[in-house]
C-alpha cells in the first residue's frame, strides 16, 4: 500500500511527484533551508531503525548536542528519557550490542527527548517481547494524553491494537483509502476474581472474560477472526458464549465480515464458504464464541 512512502512523503524525507503537501496549514517549501526547521519538528521512527555506533546514552543525547543545549539539561533530559523508557540498565551499552526490542526503544528515547509537535510510528508494536512492547504501549498513551502532539501510527499486521490508542483508523489498500474501521473495541472495568479469573464488566452490562490486565478502567479488543460462529451453542473451552442478532454483512476479499448486534456491536470474520454452509443470514440469531486469551487488554492507568 505504500506506507512507508507516505511516511516518507509527510516526514518530508521525499517530495511527491505530483499534488502538494501542507504542513500546519502552509504549503511546504522543499528548499533545503527551509526543509530542516519543519524537520525539526517531526520525530520518525521507522520500522528498522539506525543507531549511531555510540552508546546508548550517547545516541539519546546526539539530537540534543546539535541544538547546542547547556551539557546539565542535556544530562537531565537524557537521565528522565533513560529512566521514562526503562533503558537505564542499558545507558552505557554500545548500539551493536542491544537486540531488535532494545533498539527500538532506544530510537524512540532519541525521538522523544526532543519534544517534536508530531510522532509518526511505523509499525512500533511489531515483534516486540512483551516487556518491551508495554514500554512502548505505555510511552504511546503518554503522547496522546498530551494535548499538543499530534500521532499517526502505522500498522500492517495489528490493526486492533492501534484501534485501542487511536479514535480514528484509516484503512489504506493499493494506495486509497479503503474504509474507516474499529473493530471490537471496548472500555470497561477489569476486576479479579478469587479463583484467578478476571472479568471486564462493560457499560452496557456484558460480561467479558480475559487472562491479562490489571484490576482498574481497561480498554479491550478481540480480532475479527478470534471469533468462532454457529448457529446453536455447542460445547467448547472458550469462556465466552454470547447470542446476538446479525445486522450486517460486508465483503472482505475471500471473507466476510459479520456484524452482530448484543446491545453492543461485534465483528467477527468468516469465509463465505463457512457462511453459506452454516446457513447464517441478516437478521438471524447467531452464537459467536471467543477464548479469554484471545482477548487483547491496555490498562487506561
Amino acid at each position: 500500500s505504500g506506507k512507508t512512502t507516505l511516511f516518507n512523503l509527510i516526514s518530508l524525507l521525499d517530495s511527491p511527484d505530483t499534488g502538494t503537501i501542507f504542513f500546519d496549514g502552509r504549503q511546504v517549501d522543499y528548499q533545503f533551508s527551509k526543509l530542516i526547521s519543519l524537520r525539526r519538528r517531526i520525530g520518525y521512527l521507522m520500522q528498522y531503525p539506525y543507531l549511531f555506533n555510540l552508546t546508548v546514552r550517547e545516541n539519546i543525547s546526539y539530537g540534543l548536542k546539535l541544538r547546542r543545549l547547556p551539557a546539565r539539561i542535556i544530562k537531565q533530559q537524557v537521565e528522565e528519557i533513560l529512566e521514562k523508557l526503562s533503558l537505564v540498565q542499558l545507558a552505557e551499552r554500545k548500539a551493536y550490542q542491544l537486540s531488535g526490542g532494545e533498539t527500538r526503544l532506544v530510537a524512540l528515547a532519541r525521538i522523544l527527548v526532543l519534544d517534536p509537535e508530531i510522532y509518526l510510528l511505523d509499525e512500533p508494536l511489531a515483534n516486540l517481547d512483551m516487556l518491551n512492547r508495554q514500554i512502548i504501549e505505555k510511552v504511546i498513551k503518554g503522547l496522546l494524553s498530551e494535548i499538543k502532539q499530534k500521532l499517526i501510527i502505522v500498522s500492517s499486521h495489528l490493526l486492533e491494537q492501534v484501534s485501542l490508542f487511536s479514535p480514528e483508523v484509516i484503512v489504506i489498500n493499493n494506495g486509497t483509502i479503503k474504509a474507516q474501521k474499529r473493530f471490537n473495541v471496548f472500555t470497561g472495568i477489569l476486576h479479579e476474581k478469587a479463583n484467578g479469573l478476571k472479568e471486564v464488566f462493560l457499560q452496557q452490562g456484558m460480561v467479558i472474560r480475559v487472562t491479562q490486565g490489571r484490576a482498574g478502567a481497561v480498554t479491550i479488543s478481540i480480532r475479527p477472526q478470534e471469533i468462532i460462529l454457529a448457529p446453536h451453542r455447542f460445547t467448547s473451552s472458550a469462556l465466552n458464549n454470547f447470542c446476538g442478532q446479525i445486522l450486517r454483512v460486508e465483503e472482505e476479499t475471500d471473507s466476510l465480515l459479520v456484524y452482530i448486534d448484543l446491545g453492543v456491536t461485534f465483528c467477527a470474520l468468516i469465509t463465505k464458504h463457512s457462511f453459506r454452509k452454516l446457513g447464517l443470514k441478516v437478521g438471524a440469531r447467531v452464537w459467536f464464541t471467543f477464548k479469554a486469551n484471545a482477548v487483547e487488554v491496555i490498562n487506561n492507568n
